[in-house]
């Protein structure tokens, strides 16, 4: 079994290349636009006129003011988690699904923590497997973020857990 040591709690890297000016732009737009004042004053119209989807799908903009009660039960459990064996946490999702998390690892493994936690940001069932491999499964919890709503993201983990 491979040390875990060595695991990024996250890995995300962009190279823009030929598309840098194109996202210089969109990034120019975007301020020109307003578009950080609109997301947080909740403006669907970003996105599309008539919002149909986006309406539910925006409560994450108070994830703070919402977790802040619950920080005692989160820290709780995973002490009695730690208590019960596990020191490993990996989560299994894939772009927003992960984003938080992602964030949440750089912030939280620089803390004191009984859990080390790692976000893989993929569903590909050899990425999966190359980490299952690392960890050892008895002292890892794994959490799979869903990431279609279909089920075909759980099909592809259950194959390699």
């Amino acid at each position: 079994m491979a040390s875990v040591d060595n695991l990024p709690a996250f890995h995300f890297s962009a190279l823009l290349d030929t598309y840098h000016t194109c996202v210089e732009n969109a990034m120019c737009d975007m301020q020109d636009q307003g578009i950080l004042a609109r997301l947080w004053n909740r403006d669907q119209t970003i996105w599309q006129p008539a919002p149909t989807d986006i309406d539910n799908r925006l409560g994450w903009l108070q994830c703070v003011e919402t977790m802040r009660s619950e920080l005692a039960h989160i820290r709780q459990f995973a002490h009695d988690v730690h208590r019960e064996g596990y020191h490993h946490v990996l989560l299994l999702g894939m772009g927003g699904s992960s984003l938080a998390p992602a964030v949440f690892a750089q912030l939280f493994n620089a803390v004191e923590s009984p859990l080390q936690l790692t976000v893989l940001d993929s569903t590909n069932p050899h990425t999966i497997s190359a980490y299952t491999h690392m960890l050892d499964p008895t002292r890892t919890l794994f959490t799979i973020e869903q990431i279609r709503h279909d089920g075909r993201d759980l099909v592809v983990v259950q194959t390699f857990l």
